[in-house]
């Protein structure tokens, strides 16, 4: 059996670290006061990072038009 350059499970581990890095990243910016209620970037702060801190993924494709358009 040939070796192979990388192994996946060296992958994953290292695709692991950068999520737990970004995870803290985005914690840390939870308390800036422009993703709090009534911040310039509450909407997008509910959209998109407070699903990745929850460990639930933003798909595009599953929002609505209403949603969209709100």
């Amino acid at each position: 059996m040939m070796d192979q350059p990388y192994s996946l499970d060296a992958e994953l581990e290292a695709v692991k670290r950068e999520r737990d890095q970004f995870l803290d990243a985005l914690q840390w910016c939870s308390a800036s006061s422009d993703f709090q209620v009534f911040g310039l970037a509450r909407k997008g702060w509910l959209k998109l990072c407070a699903p990745l801190i929850e460990k639930k993924p933003y798909y595009p494709e599953e929002e609505s038009i209403e949603t969209a358009n709100e």
